[in-house]
């Protein structure tokens, strides 16, 4: 009991166990939404490297970080403690069944001798010799510590020790699969001396550039024509920049249950009779427990506290306020504060609050409010917007995935997702009601599936991207025949009813070049010096220019160059994890069921 008592105090083996997974490879959550993607079986988790990951396997794995939790906090409760498990949950299976796989398929091994070494013996992982548990008299990590506590562990007929350093010895295992794996990756990053040079040559250059833009026009041109053929090709060209999660379009309109003006006075009502026996109470732990929603606290409020409950009761208690407050009124709830003793900087206060709720009958009218229009949409989408019209209720539009549970200002929604995804387009709902507080009908109009999005849905998308292709091409080939034999920008931009501008130090990695046109900086870098280029057909508008003059510098040195490369190397290793997910077609369900 000792040992688990110790075990509480040192919440940071819990820390450690959750981080393990982004030890080396840091993952931005959006690279991970982005890689995730798809759907398998209604009733999986998920599906990592071809297995498929039910509720029940992962639900078990949960339960066992969650055994954790309350060994070393004492509780597994919070929600977020339980988000915090389901995430090492499901990163202990991407190690398991992607990572260390792969690893291993590399020719990585980790064997029972180096366990041992890390755990027992003389290299020590930093999993242990970080954790202040093995911490010797002189705060040093101690060896002796970790036998002392295996020994324990056979001691402890609970299975609580044991499930500790079984997780713990795991942890050590996964951390030296990536560290291993980490290491040939950045072995393999090597850049030559000629490689380096080149890369300081460019980076140093830069040039200086006159150019004459005409720009695009926005009003449409229907002698430019965009074919299906070549949407058709485009799309098949770029599947990748279609991927999509699933989702749904839908409509939905929300009655908010909220206490009447009958509700308010009753309440106010049942207060006021309360507040004289509130102010001459002598046992006001009692009164409060059986009156008030906020129980006695024998502690003394210190400036600033009382603000967050109500400023007005604030203002009262430290503001030479004395004795009972007046009565409060605040959004739906009622207050009144007594001040039982006081001093400079704080003071003990019985605060006696009531929330005012709705009555019965309140309730049963938005009921009804809400029981309308689910009849008369008679579950279907025509009949929800034909009601919602006539009956004249406000109706939002929304695109959710399945990770959706707020709606507007409404949080913990996620039965309304649920549904949206467990029925077709057309469909309307009965009433869904959410905290008990709001009652939902909504209405599918979409149906996204996850994966690639068909052609149907993005050839508007593609044929606007190659219509702009287009239109940029034909100012290009018009400017062209405009400026024919024109010897001077000067005299090009009096032609096209423009001026010549001026950048100097134009390059790739230069922040002065930021507010240039892409595809002119590009034409830039590779254009003859002293001579007439374009016209270059940009993403804003056609340009014509001439580079004046290039500057070599001396800013960007070796250092800097193995700089960029170690910055790149640094990139591709916390990519590595989300392109194996990405090459094994890693499917995260988890937003369905949590």
């Amino acid at each position: 009991m000792a040992v688990l008592e110790k075990l509480r105090g040192w919440g940071i083996v819990l820390s450690i166990l959750v981080a393990l997974p982004l030890l080396l490879f840091i993952l931005d959550p959006s690279q991970i939404a982005q890689t995730v993607q798809s759907v398998s079986s209604k009733y999986d988790v998920g599906k990592i490297n071809g297995k498929s990951v039910s509720y029940t396997d992962f639900h078990e794995n949960v339960e066992k970080y969650n055994r954790l939790a309350e060994i070393m906090y004492g509780t597994s409760s919070s929600e977020e403690i339980q988000r915090q498990m389901r995430d090492a949950a499901w990163q202990e299976l991407i190690d398991k069944y992607l990572f260390i796989e792969n690893a291993q398929a590399a020719g990585i091994r980790v064997g029972k001798e180096e366990m041992r070494d890390l755990t027992i013996g003389e290299n020590p992982s930093y999993i242990l010799a970080s954790n202040p548990m093995f911490a010797g008299e002189n705060g040093a990590f101690s060896s002796d510590r970790v036998v002392e506590f295996v020994q324990a562990v056979d001691e402890d007929e609970t299975g609580r020790l044991a499930l500790v350093w079984d997780n713990m010895k795991q942890s050590v295992n996964t951390v030296r699969y990536y560290e291993k794996y980490n290491a040939l990756f950045t072995a393999s990053a090597f850049a030559n001396s000629l490689m380096t040079q080149r890369n300081i040559e460019e980076n140093n250059t830069t040039a200086n550039v006159e150019f004459v833009m005409a720009p695009l026009s926005y009003a449409n041109d229907s002698t430019i024509v965009v074919s299906p053929a070549e949407i058709k090709s485009y799309y098949k060209n770029h599947q990748k920049s279609f991927r999509q999660k699933a989702s749904r379009e839908i409509e939905y309109a929300v009655f908010q249950v909220v206490p009447s003006r009958k509700d308010v006075e009753e309440a106010s009502d049942e207060f006021t009779r309360l507040y004289d026996e509130f102010a001459a109470a002598e046992n006001l732990r009692a009164f409060l427990q059986r009156n008030s929603d906020r129980q006695w606290q024998e502690e003394f409020y210190h400036k600033g506290d009382l603000k967050v409950i109500n400023p007005d009761i604030e203002d009262f208690v430290f503001n030479g306020g004395k004795g009972t407050s007046p009565i409060y009124h605040s959004g739906n709830v009622l207050y009144a504060a007594r001040v039982i003793k006081s001093n400079a900087d704080s003071a003990q206060v019985a605060i006696f609050e009531k929330e005012i709720l709705a009555s019965k009958e309140t309730f049963n009218d938005y009921y009804n409010q809400a029981n309308r229009l689910a009849t008369l949409a008679a579950g279907k989408l025509s009949g929800y917007e034909a009601a919602v019209d006539s009956i004249g209720i406000y109706s939002r539009n929304l695109t959710i995935n399945e990770g959706t549970d707020t709606y507007g200002s409404i949080s913990r929604a996620k039965e309304v997702t649920r549904w949206a995804f467990d029925n077709k387009p057309g469909t309307a709902s009965g009433i869904i009601t959410v905290e008990n507080t709001y009652f939902f009908v909504a209405a599918v109009k979409e149906a996204h599936k996850e994966g690639v999005a068909p052609l149907s849905e993005v050839s508007e998308r593609i044929k606007n991207i190659l219509y702009a292709e287009k239109a940029a091409e034909k100012k290009a080939a018009e400017v062209k025949a405009e400026i024919e034999g024109l010897e001077t920008l000067e005299a090009i931009a009096e032609k096209l009813g423009t001026s010549v501008s001026t950048q100097d130090g134009v390059a790739f990695g230069s922040m002065s070049s930021r507010n240039l046109d892409p595809k002119l900086i590009g034409a830039v870098s590779a254009a003859q010096e002293g001579v007439i280029t374009g016209p270059v057909a940009g993403s804003y508008g056609v340009y014509v220019f001439k580079v004046t003059g290039r500057e070599t510098g001396s800013y960007y040195t070796e250092d800097d160059a193995k700089n960029s490369l170690k910055q790149a190397v640094a990139y591709g290793s916390r990519m590595i994890l989300p392109v194996m997910m990405d090459d094994a077609d890693v499917k995260d369900n988890r937003e369905r069921f949590f």
